[in-house]
Order: structure tokens, then C-alpha cells, then sequence
């Protein structure tokens, strides 16, 4: 006896939807009129599900396959073989029954009749009932010793992914970030009534199953986003606030949180390896600033308040973005802020070489613009005198901090030595 389940049959559908292009399904569908069953037919599977990924509980499965009828007409004859089909004369429209004899390449027909040989027959064949019946959708034929009332199934499928997209209103002093998650479903399932949560960060695949991944050491929740957001080993997930569908074949934006009221600070970054100064804004991802959640990577588009009017001004991309980091947006070339850099000297005494390094900045501009310049130095160096004072930012590099006023050129001069010496090392 066999037992046909179908998503209609299901009691609770819940999905983790992973950035890397996968999902793991959790499924519990009603089993009533299972208990004689000795056969279980899992229908309404994705046709991307990984089948040896299937972890059953409320049942005992002895074996499984994962069975998918393609409508095509190969697929179809190949279903037939040595079993009798009609051949319908096209043109007369009579009719005889033949058995296949061969349903791969070129197909081989034998007349019931006369035992005559039909090869690759241009008639129309007319295929009657087949006894396992055809699937048009992937199932799972499964072989159990004993079964309850219910089953929970989970796996592994591929073609569902979502990217992150964020919407940045900057104003005065002050923006507005939301961020949208795209759901793509490509798997070959619409998925209703569901559970959704999003993983963020690079599962490995080679060291365990993703859907295993379910403990969370860690849940913080905040009225201010739409989303519940949980840290799980490395990564963080985020459930959606209510159930939603997913359909096969459709992407929909759903959002994950948005925070308004954010504090930033925008300056410009210029340097001798840049062209021109690239306009930044930063702000920090902290609850302070209305935050304080990890942000998935993903690209985030920048609208700048102009009256009542948003305009355009850029899209930058973030990396994954941990719970207190600074944020930094880099967008386009700013027009207003010219930068010219060149070494005015460099001479050499006792295998030293002295150089003087030489920065002009011009504002443009209407308002008082903050301009970061790195000075990156690809050669051991020792920093002499500067004016501005700078930072060292890292081993190979000086950053000067400026305010340039609307109209004014800012100098910046800056000495360093190099050892060009050969030192030898007595053994």
C-alpha cells in the first residue's frame, strides 16, 4: 500500500535562505492513513532539493529515491519500454498497437499483429495509462517500516539566495537606512505560509550540513527592525517577522530593518595612488546611532535630501558588517575638490635618500570641505618633518587630516629618508 503526501498536507514549512545560493527546507506534513502504508510518495519537493542531504524524523525509512518525470518525449517513451502503445497513422488516422522495443536514440516498434519492425515511425503515438503514473513534479518514493501521524522532512536545495540591498537617505547631519533583502526562488517549489530566516557569512559545505546550524548561542531582538536577528556559530541569521510566500521563478524585496536618525560625518578621500577625492560618508553600526545589528553585505544606494526631493548620488558596497564597526560609504569623484601631489626632491647622502613630498588641495566648493590624504610610501622610510601634523595609518602609510574652506588651497609638505644601504653581515 502506498501513501501520497502533498505540500496541501502541510502543517508547518520553514526556510533558511543562505547568501551562497542554497536553502535548507524544514517541513512537517500530516501522515492520516499512513499506518498500513508500507510506501511513502513525498510530493512537492524543489527539483534543485540535493537528495542525499533528507533528514526524516516520525517515520522509519528503510531506503529512498528521489524520482522526477520530465514532460518530454524522450522521457516519456523511455517510460514504455517493452510495454504496448497505439501508433495513429497521421494521414489515414488508423490505428495499430505495437510494443517498444527500444525507447533510447532511435526508437524500435514491433506490431502486435504481424511482428512487423518499425523503426523511428513518424506516426503519432498515443501512450496509454501507465501504472506508476507520470510525475510532473519531483517526489520522493520512500520504503518504511513504521510510520506516526506525521512526518518532518528536511534538506538541502539549491536555487534560493538572497542579496541585500540598502537604501541610504542622507540629511543634514543625519540618515535613514533600510535595508531590503532580494529572495530569489529558482528551486522549482513555491514555498507558502513559511518561516523565513536569512544567513549571512560563507558557509563551508565540506565540513558540515547547513541545516544542523540551528543552536543559537546568542538572540538579540529590537523593536526598531522588522527582523529577529540571532548569531549562529560565525554567522548570523535573521527571521522575517511574519510568514510570507515565495514563488517558483519570482525574486520579491522584503524588509529587514530599517534605522532612522543615524549620526554620520562625510569627508573626502584623496591620496597620491587616487585620481581626484572620492566623497565618504561614515557612521557607525552601533545602538547609539540607531543600529547595532549585523548588516549583511550588499550594496547600498545613496539619495541626498534636496528640498522635499531625494536625488541620487552614488552607490557604494559593504562587506558584512559586525555589530560596533564603522561604516564607510565610498561613492563617485567629488567636482569641487581638486588634488595635485608630486615629490618636489629627492637627494641622496651616504646612501640616504632624503625627500620632500609636496600636496595642493583646492576647494571649489561652496561649503568647508574635510579631506583625508594618504600618503602611501612603498619603500622603508623614516617620517621627518610635515606640515599638517599627520597619523600614521599603517607601516606604508601618513594620513593628513585637513578643512579646506570654499576657495582656499590647503599646502601640505612632508620630508621622509630612505635607507638605500647595503648592509652586510659578518658570520
Amino acid at each position: 500500500m502506498r501513501k501520497i503526501s502533498r505540500s496541501s498536507d502541510t502543517k508547518n514549512l520553514e526556510l533558511t535562505i543562505y547568501s551562497d545560493g542554497f536553502g535548507t527546507v524544514g517541513e512537517t506534513r500530516s501522515l492520516e492513513g499512513m499506518e498500513e502504508a508500507k510506501e511513502l510518495e513525498y510530493l512537492d519537493v524543489p527539483g534543485l532539493m540535493e537528495p542525499d542531504s533528507l533528514v526524516v524524523r516520525g517515520l522509519d525509512v528503510l531506503e529512498y529515491s528521489f524520482e522526477y518525470d520530465l514532460i518530454s518525449r524522450e522521457r516519456l517513451i523511455s517510460r514504455y519500454k517493452d510495454r504496448t502503445v497505439h501508433l495513429k497513422n497521421r494521414d489515414t488516422g488508423s490505428v495499430k498497437l505495437v510494443k517498444v522495443l527500444e525507447a533510447s536514440g532511435m526508437i524500435v516498434f514491433q506490431d502486435v499483429e504481424t511482428g512487423e519492425i518499425f523503426v523511428d515511425s513518424h506516426d503519432e503515438m498515443i501512450l496509454p495509462l501507465h501504472p506508476d503514473g507520470i510525475r510532473t513534479s519531483p517526489g520522493i518514493l520512500m520504503k518504511v517500516r513504521k510510520a506516526g501521524s506525521e512526518i518532518n522532512a528536511s534538506y538541502i536545495t539549491g536555487g534560493l539566495s538572497f542579496a541585500m540591498v540598502y537604501n541610504a537617505e542622507v540629511g543634514y547631519g543625519r540618515l535613514k537606512l533600510t535595508g531590503w533583502a532580494g529572495i530569489t526562488n529558482s528551486s522549482g517549489r513555491t514555498y507558502r505560509n513559511s518561516i523565513v530566516r536569512l544567513m549571512a557569512g560563507n558557509v563551508s559545505r565540506a565540513t558540515g550540513r547547513p541545516e544542523m546550524m540551528y543552536m543559537a548561542k546568542s538572540i538579540q531582538s529590537d523593536s526598531a527592525y522588522g527582523a529577529e536577528q540571532r548569531s549562529v556559530s560565525d554567522y548570523h541569521m535573521y527571521s522575517l517577522p511574519t510568514r510570507t510566500d515565495i514563488p517558483d521563478g519570482e525574486s520579491r524585496q522584503i524588509q529587514l530593518f530599517s534605522g532612522s536618525e543615524v549620526p554620520f560625518t562625510r569627508h573626502y578621500l584623496a591620496g597620491n595612488t587616487m585620481d581626484g577625492a572620492q566623497p565618504v560618508i561614515t557612521f557607525m553600526n552601533n545602538k547609539e546611532s540607531g543600529l547595532g545589528m549585523p548588516l549583511p553585505e550588499g550594496r547600498v544606494r545613496l539619495y541626498s535630501l534636496d528640498g522635499s526631493s531625494l536625488r541620487f548620488i552614488g552607490e557604494a558596497s559593504i562587506g558584512h558588517m559586525p555589530e560596533g564597526s564603522e561604516v564607510e560609504l565610498k561613492t563617485g569623484k567629488a567636482f569641487d575638490i581638486e588634488v595635485e601631489g608630486s615629490e618636489t626632491s629627492r637627494n641622496q647622502r651616504n646612501g640616504i635618500d632624503n625627500v620632500r613630498w609636496e600636496a595642493k588641495i583646492t576647494n571649489h566648493g561652496k561649503e568647508t570641505a574635510v579631506v583625508h590624504y594618504e600618503l602611501n610610501i612603498w619603500e622603508k622610510f623614516e617620517p621627518g618633518r610635515s606640515n599638517p601634523a599627520y597619523e600614521i595609518k599603517n607601516s606604508n602609510t601618513l594620513l593628513f587630516k585637513i578643512k579646506a574652506a570654499p576657495g582656499e588651497e590647503v599646502l601640505i609638505k612632508c620630508e621622509y629618508s630612505s635607507d638605500k644601504r647595503v648592509h652586510v653581515t659578518e658570520r
